[in-house]
């Protein structure tokens, strides 16, 4: 009788230790198919969410540049506002002006400009002097190495008060580094070097 308690208590004590070894590998199951279920549905949230872009609006017409596709189009863009930002100014808008253009310089050329800046917003709202500056053509656009060269013609026209003291064509030629995208800066881009000279 004796022997036969031993068997059957260690047949029970086996089929216990069985279900719970089974219950302990349904809740593992459970759990990877949970965390599989999840990783899913971030994998299709991710591939479905739309892309980050910037809504760059251009000079004679909207458009879109993805991140780090600098296409001829936006450096073209990029070169003719930031040129008729600033060269269209008055007393009021001079500070401005200047303000929002030195945000896409690079530091090198800021460094250079900022002592002629300051003296020129002071004679600028001395003089009440304005400029009006339009764009005789498209800019020409050349790809250089880690950046673009761009030749710019228009005529610029330059007030003191409201009577016109002088009228000039000119050409730039500005020196375009490509950088990385930023909120403030989303075309990616920065003026480098620009120079003036009177168009032949």
């Amino acid at each position: 009788m004796d022997a036969v308690r031993s068997k059957s208590t260690q047949f029970v004590e086996r089929l216990s230790r069985a279900e719970f070894i089974n219950t302990r590998l349904w809740a593992v199951c459970i759990a990877i198919c949970c965390v599989c279920v999840i990783l899913s549905i971030s994998l299709v949230y991710t591939m479905a969410r739309p892309k980050s872009i910037y809504y760059i609006p251009g000079v004679w017409q909207a458009g879109v540049a993805v991140p780090a596709n600098n296409s001829i189009e936006t450096v073209s863009a990029f070169v003719a506002a930031w040129l008729l930002n600033w060269n269209n100014f008055n007393p009021i808008t001079s500070q401005a002006v200047f303000e929002r253009t030195q945000r896409f310089m690079s530091p090198s050329l800021f460094t250079q400009t900022k002592l002629r800046l300051v003296k020129d917003l002071e004679e600028i709202k001395r003089s009440n002097i304005s400029s009006m500056f339009t764009l005789e053509s498209d800019p020409i656009v050349n790809v250089k190495s880690k950046g673009f060269i761009v030749h710019v013609k228009g005529v610029k026209v330059m007030y003191m008060g409201k009577e016109a003291v002088k009228e000039q064509q000119l050409t730039f030629l500005i020196t375009v580094r490509i950088v990385g995208p930023t909120s403030s800066n989303p075309y990616g881009l920065l003026i480098e070097a620009i120079e003036q000279e009177h168009a032949s």
